[in-house]
């Protein structure tokens, strides 16, 4: 068995790899993402949690019943082929003239033969029980069974496209929960830099406008902070829609997923098997066509009364009964039948091409994620060693704001420098993790 090798990249230690690392692992033919969650715990929720609740939940998961219950009454349908069929009949004719037997005069005095009546009637039932039918019963049910499983891939397609919604929700979430994180972080020395300067201007060393300039600072990041979290709140109602599941708009937080990347060249998207079941009916349907030529057997009876009955020279209401075996045989049909199958042959051809194009544009999208992820990874590098030199810089300021080189104006300004770029990594990564899910559900939906 081929061992497969995985790497697992947890994003909130991002900062803490080597660039080059990443593009080591990140470079690789063709990658499959395998999304797994993290530790289930009762107040959170995973990605893979929201998958499985959205598809347990959509409206059109209850087509499968239908779409399965159709199909058990049409077979029962096709299976009464082989049933007895039971034709009730009557007719009452009047016509112009009636066989007569005319004997010689020498015989006529002798032997009397009656002459029918021009006023008939009979009433019958006809049964014919089928013998053999060429399969054809068996091939109408083969196409009808995969009537049902093109049906049900058609719903399990359509459901599968939830996927795509749920990640633009969820890490819209996850963005602006990192988004809050960090700007509650950068609260922080704002706040001790407020209590100092408090200390300060009663020492008579600073100025109140320099608390001002430090409060409109804090004023701002409290509006941001609001403002992500009234965006959290939206996205938890949205998310609950789609899921259908109301419970989500109270769930205090959403998981950050641990990625997986797997080394694969495997495609598994559910239109590729509803490409491969209508390939299946083509070849059901070829099967019909070639079972509507065999020859058909069949037995026949038919019972009743009729005035006359079968002796039509005897007169009054006699019993009818004839029983036998039949048997039909199409034997020309002038090249119909072999043009339906070159038609049926067509559209398998069709079906073929449909496959390769869309197997080709799934992986023109995945070589373009890829692409995006490793442009991202970069970013995420440069970002480090961006935050790393802000962050020098903010505790070079800091320092020459207790030695009076430097305002305390300067010192906001480089600590909102330094906040903006942590921002920027934030976004990169909370990006990256998306473009991964994405990737995911783009190679295997």
């Amino acid at each position: 068995m081929d061992k497969t090798t995985i790497i697992r990249i947890d994003l909130k230690t991002f900062r803490h790899y080597n660039k080059s690392l990443f593009m080591k692992y990140l470079f690789i033919p063709l990658l499959l993402i395998s999304l797994t969650s993290w530790s289930q715990k009762t107040d959170n929720v995973t990605l893979q949690t929201c998958y499985e609740v959205a598809v347990k939940n959509h409206p059109w998961t209850q087509q499968y019943d239908y779409y399965q219950n159709l199909q058990t009454l049409n077979n029962a349908t096709i299976g009464t082929s082989w049933l007895p069929t039971f034709t009730l009949a009557g007719q009452a004719t009047m016509q112009n003239d009636v066989t007569k037997v005319s004997l010689p005069p020498q015989l006529s005095s002798q032997f009397t033969i009656p002459t029918p009546s021009k006023d008939q009637y009979k009433a019958t039932i006809d049964i014919r029980q089928n013998i053999y039918d060429g399969g054809l019963t068996k091939n109408r049910k083969l196409v009808e069974n995969s009537d049902l499983q093109i049906n049900k891939q058609q719903v399990t397609v359509e459901i599968s496209k939830v996927k795509e919604t749920i990640n633009n929700l969820y890490f819209s979430y996850i963005l602006n929960a990192e988004l809050s994180g960090q700007l509650e972080s950068f609260d922080l020395p704002l706040v001790a830099r407020r209590v100092t300067l408090e200390s300060a201007i009663k020492n008579g060393i600073a100025l109140p406008t320099d608390i001002d300039a430090i409060d409109a600072e804090r004023l701002s990041i409290k509006q941001k902070i609001t403002e992500c979290d009234i965006a959290k709140k939206s996205t938890l109602k949205l998310l609950s829609i789609i899921v259908g599941d109301t419970s989500f708009r109270s769930i205090e937080m959403l998981q950050e997923p641990q990625l997986s990347i797997i080394d694969s060249n495997t495609i598994k998207r559910t239109e590729l098997a509803l490409f491969d079941f209508q390939k299946q009916k083509m070849d059901a349907s070829i099967a019909v066509l070639n079972a509507s030529r065999m020859p058909k057997l069949f037995a026949f009876s038919t019972v009743g009364y009729g005035n006359p009955g079968l002796n039509m020279f005897k007169s009054g209401w006699q019993p009818i009964g004839i029983v036998g075996v039949g048997f039909s045989w199409n034997v020309i049909d002038w090249g119909k039948t072999n043009r339906d199958k070159e038609a049926v042959s067509i559209q398998k051809s069709i079906i073929d091409t449909r496959k390769q194009d869309f197997e080709r544009s799934i992986l023109m999208a995945l070589e373009s994620k890829k692409a995006e992820m490793l442009k991202m990874v970069a970013q995420i590098a440069n970002d480090n060693q961006l935050v790393a030199l802000r962050a020098r810089i903010t505790k070079v300021i800091t320092k020459q704001v207790e030695q009076g080189t430097a305002t305390n104006f300067d010192f906001i300004n480089q600590l909102s420098k330094e906040n903006d770029a942590r921002i920027m990594l934030n976004i990169h990564q909370v990006q990256l993790q998306k473009l991964m899910a994405d990737y995911l559900i783009t190679i295997n939906n």
